[in-house]
Protein backbone atom coordinates (compact mmCIF):
# COMPACT_ATOMS: atom_id res chain seq x y z
CA UNK A 1 0.00 0.00 0.00
CA UNK A 2 1.26 3.64 -1.02
CA UNK A 3 0.79 6.03 1.71
CA UNK A 4 0.00 9.31 -0.86
CA UNK A 5 0.56 12.22 2.21
CA UNK A 6 3.96 10.90 3.07
CA UNK A 7 5.30 9.38 -0.19
CA UNK A 8 6.49 6.03 1.49
CA UNK A 9 5.01 2.13 2.28
CA UNK A 10 2.65 1.48 4.47
CA UNK A 11 2.35 -1.91 5.87
CA UNK A 12 -1.28 -2.72 6.15
CA UNK A 13 -2.61 -3.77 9.49
CA UNK A 14 -5.12 -5.84 8.24
CA UNK A 15 -4.62 -9.58 6.41
CA UNK A 16 -4.73 -9.12 2.84
CA UNK A 17 -7.30 -12.08 2.35
CA UNK A 18 -9.23 -11.78 5.78
CA UNK A 19 -12.95 -11.18 6.16
CA UNK A 20 -12.07 -7.63 7.53
CA UNK A 21 -10.14 -6.62 4.86
CA UNK A 22 -12.68 -7.34 2.26
CA UNK A 23 -15.54 -5.85 4.15
CA UNK A 24 -13.17 -2.94 4.02
CA UNK A 25 -12.63 -2.89 -0.02
CA UNK A 26 -16.30 -3.95 -0.65
CA UNK A 27 -17.45 -0.68 1.32
CA UNK A 28 -14.51 1.33 -0.31
CA UNK A 29 -16.01 0.21 -3.73
CA UNK A 30 -19.42 0.90 -2.77
CA UNK A 31 -18.74 4.23 -1.77
CA UNK A 32 -16.78 5.33 -4.93
CA UNK A 33 -19.73 4.22 -7.10
CA UNK A 34 -22.11 6.39 -4.87
CA UNK A 35 -19.41 9.34 -5.68
CA UNK A 36 -19.59 8.12 -9.59
CA UNK A 37 -23.15 8.47 -9.78
CA UNK A 38 -23.43 11.39 -7.28
CA UNK A 39 -21.09 12.83 -10.08
CA UNK A 40 -23.13 11.58 -12.90
CA UNK A 41 -19.71 9.47 -14.15
CA UNK A 42 -18.79 13.47 -15.09
CA UNK A 43 -15.00 13.57 -13.88
CA UNK A 44 -12.93 16.28 -15.90
CA UNK A 45 -9.69 17.34 -14.90
CA UNK A 46 -8.06 20.20 -16.61
CA UNK A 47 -4.32 19.22 -17.02
CA UNK A 48 -1.96 22.35 -15.96
CA UNK A 49 -0.01 21.35 -19.56
CA UNK A 50 -1.70 24.02 -21.91
CA UNK A 51 -1.51 27.03 -18.92
CA UNK A 52 2.29 26.12 -18.67
CA UNK A 53 2.85 26.79 -22.40
CA UNK A 54 0.71 29.51 -22.43
CA UNK A 55 2.51 31.16 -19.65
CA UNK A 56 5.52 29.91 -21.07
CA UNK A 57 5.26 31.82 -24.22
CA UNK A 58 3.80 35.09 -21.88
CA UNK A 59 7.36 34.65 -20.54
CA UNK A 60 9.19 34.41 -24.18
CA UNK A 61 7.16 37.93 -25.00
CA UNK A 62 8.19 39.67 -22.24
CA UNK A 63 11.87 38.90 -22.69
CA UNK A 64 11.78 39.79 -26.20
CA UNK A 65 9.61 43.00 -25.21
CA UNK A 66 12.71 43.66 -22.80
CA UNK A 67 15.10 43.74 -25.66
CA UNK A 68 16.58 40.03 -24.69
CA UNK A 69 16.02 38.87 -28.25
CA UNK A 70 17.40 35.07 -27.88
CA UNK A 71 14.87 34.88 -25.54
CA UNK A 72 17.08 34.30 -22.31
CA UNK A 73 17.50 35.51 -18.93
CA UNK A 74 20.45 37.08 -16.71
CA UNK A 75 20.71 33.91 -14.00
CA UNK A 76 23.61 35.95 -13.14
CA UNK A 77 26.67 37.32 -13.70
CA UNK A 78 28.79 34.95 -15.69
CA UNK A 79 25.71 32.97 -18.06
CA UNK A 80 21.92 33.34 -19.04
CA UNK A 81 18.89 30.83 -18.97
CA UNK A 82 16.67 30.05 -22.18
CA UNK A 83 12.87 29.90 -22.05
CA UNK A 84 13.27 26.57 -23.17
CA UNK A 85 15.27 24.98 -19.97
CA UNK A 86 12.91 27.11 -17.90
CA UNK A 87 10.23 24.99 -20.12
CA UNK A 88 11.63 21.55 -19.73
CA UNK A 89 12.44 22.49 -15.48
CA UNK A 90 8.68 23.70 -15.21
CA UNK A 91 7.53 20.61 -17.24
CA UNK A 92 9.22 18.22 -15.16
CA UNK A 93 7.47 20.05 -11.89
CA UNK A 94 3.91 19.61 -13.98
CA UNK A 95 4.76 15.99 -14.07
CA UNK A 96 6.06 15.97 -10.75
CA UNK A 97 2.39 17.68 -9.35
CA UNK A 98 0.18 14.17 -10.79
CA UNK A 99 2.23 12.37 -7.72
CA UNK A 100 0.12 14.92 -5.44
CA UNK A 101 -3.56 15.70 -5.40
CA UNK A 102 -2.96 19.94 -6.73
CA UNK A 103 -4.71 18.96 -9.53
CA UNK A 104 -7.99 18.29 -7.45
CA UNK A 105 -7.32 21.26 -5.55
CA UNK A 106 -5.83 23.96 -7.46
CA UNK A 107 -6.90 25.57 -10.73
CA UNK A 108 -4.33 24.17 -13.85
CA UNK A 109 -2.98 28.33 -14.23
CA UNK A 110 -1.96 28.07 -11.06
CA UNK A 111 -0.19 25.05 -10.91
CA UNK A 112 1.42 25.99 -14.01
CA UNK A 113 2.85 29.46 -13.14
CA UNK A 114 3.73 28.04 -9.70
CA UNK A 115 5.89 25.37 -11.79
CA UNK A 116 7.33 28.14 -13.94
CA UNK A 117 8.15 30.13 -10.56
CA UNK A 118 9.98 27.40 -8.76
CA UNK A 119 12.19 26.61 -12.07
CA UNK A 120 12.91 29.80 -11.54
CA UNK A 121 14.15 30.15 -8.63
CA UNK A 122 15.91 26.79 -8.74
CA UNK A 123 17.76 28.33 -12.01
CA UNK A 124 18.56 31.48 -9.90
CA UNK A 125 17.28 33.50 -12.61
CA UNK A 126 16.58 36.83 -11.88
CA UNK A 127 13.60 39.30 -13.22
CA UNK A 128 14.57 41.08 -16.23
CA UNK A 129 12.26 44.16 -15.10
CA UNK A 130 13.79 45.90 -12.50
CA UNK A 131 11.74 46.62 -9.06
CA UNK A 132 9.79 43.31 -9.57
CA UNK A 133 9.51 39.60 -9.11
CA UNK A 134 8.80 36.77 -10.87
CA UNK A 135 5.51 36.40 -8.94
CA UNK A 136 4.49 40.02 -10.13
CA UNK A 137 5.59 39.29 -14.11
CA UNK A 138 3.68 35.74 -14.28
CA UNK A 139 0.69 37.67 -12.02
CA UNK A 140 1.29 34.92 -9.48
CA UNK A 141 -0.72 35.48 -6.14
CA UNK A 142 1.82 34.38 -3.23
CA UNK A 143 -1.03 32.87 -1.46
CA UNK A 144 -1.94 30.53 -4.27
CA UNK A 145 1.43 29.41 -5.39
CA UNK A 146 2.40 28.11 -1.46
CA UNK A 147 0.53 25.82 -1.19
CA UNK A 148 1.58 24.48 -4.46
CA UNK A 149 5.14 24.90 -3.65
CA UNK A 150 4.83 22.72 -0.22
CA UNK A 151 2.82 19.78 -1.98
CA UNK A 152 5.49 19.61 -4.69
CA UNK A 153 8.57 20.25 -1.78
CA UNK A 154 6.83 17.25 -0.24
CA UNK A 155 7.10 15.37 -3.43
CA UNK A 156 11.01 15.59 -4.01
CA UNK A 157 13.91 16.18 -2.34
CA UNK A 158 15.38 18.77 -5.03
CA UNK A 159 13.11 21.35 -3.64
CA UNK A 160 14.38 21.44 -0.33
CA UNK A 161 17.45 24.21 -1.04
CA UNK A 162 14.87 26.09 -3.01
CA UNK A 163 13.60 28.54 -0.24
CA UNK A 164 17.07 28.41 2.01
CA UNK A 165 19.20 29.67 -1.51
CA UNK A 166 16.53 32.68 -1.28
CA UNK A 167 16.70 33.20 2.43
CA UNK A 168 14.36 33.66 4.79
CA UNK A 169 10.54 34.08 4.25
CA UNK A 170 10.54 38.29 3.88
CA UNK A 171 13.34 38.37 1.27
CA UNK A 172 13.04 34.70 -0.57
CA UNK A 173 10.21 33.16 -2.75
CA UNK A 174 7.41 32.98 -0.28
Amino acid sequence: LLDFEGGGWIEPSVQVKSADYMLAKDRILLLERIVLHTLSFDINIVHPYKALLDAMKQLHNRCIQNGLYDSTMPPGPDSKISTQEVFQFATGLVNDSYLTRLCLISKPEVIAKSCIIMALYAMNATPFMPGTDWFVMLKVNKEEFFPVFQMLEKRSKMYEGVIERKGTKSDGIV
